[in-house]
């Protein structure tokens, strides 16, 4: 059995693992990629499988040998994250394992019981909450006061209160989901769910499996 040990460099690496048999348009992993990548020492990758490539998924994925592996959850993909983490998390024991999107806001304590083996639930908008668990994890810092986030820690729960919803993100504002407007600077039309926040400094997203995100 594989087993995860830190990189070799010091390079702390996060993978996200989009899971979907459609084009959900996996912006907000830009999002996030762009607030971590702004602390030192962090590297960003992205997998991007269908449902009917779960076992390839699941390779290429411990193959990165990640120290983090944060995946969105929407309601057509929760059956397929569960087993995911089913099978990568033995395989990665020292990785930190993350939900984050909609519905984990929508019931973050639920979720966090219902996919067993995941360490950490984000619950709202992510750039500066999985930035802070990132940066804790490096530390070796405890995850109480972690604003946005709940955690299971052996057999322990830690549930924080949530964030302001209204985010900063290299030094422009990031609307949110509620106040964004159609026309404003930030938005941009996608083909399943018309309007969607849109950050300049992450124009191009290669999701690939495995693929760098561009800066």
């Amino acid at each position: 059995m594989d087993t995860h040990e830190p990189s070799s460099d010091g390079t702390f690496h996060v993978q996200f693992v989009a899971i979907g048999d459609s084009d959900f348009g996996w912006v907000g992993l830009g999002y996030l990629s762009t607030a971590l990548k702004a602390i030192p020492g962090v590297s960003v990758g992205a997998s991007y499988f269908s449902q009917a490539g779960m076992d390839e998924g699941c390779e290429a994925v411990v193959a990165c040998r990640p120290d983090l592996v944060g995946l969105p959850v929407l309601q057509a993909n929760l059956r397929p994250v569960r087993e995911f983490v089913r099978r990568t998390r033995p395989r990665l024991p020292e990785a930190h394992f993350t939900l984050g999107n909609r519905e984990v806001t929508a019931q973050p304590e639920l979720m966090l019981d219902w996919c067993d083996g995941v360490d950490s639930v984000v619950f709202g908008e992510a750039e500066l909450t999985l930035a802070e668990i990132v940066r804790r994890l490096i530390a070796l810092e405890a995850f109480d006061e972690c604003a946005g986030a709940h955690f299971r820690v052996g057999s322990r729960v830690i549930r924080n209160p949530g964030r302001p919803s209204n985010v900063i993100l290299n030094g422009s504002a990031i609307p949110t989901a509620t106040s964004c407007q159609p026309r404003t600077a930030f938005c941009c039309r996608t083909r399943r769910s018309g309007f969607s926040r849109f950050c300049p400094h992450v124009a191009a997203l290669p999701f690939v499996p495995s693929a760098k995100l561009a800066a």
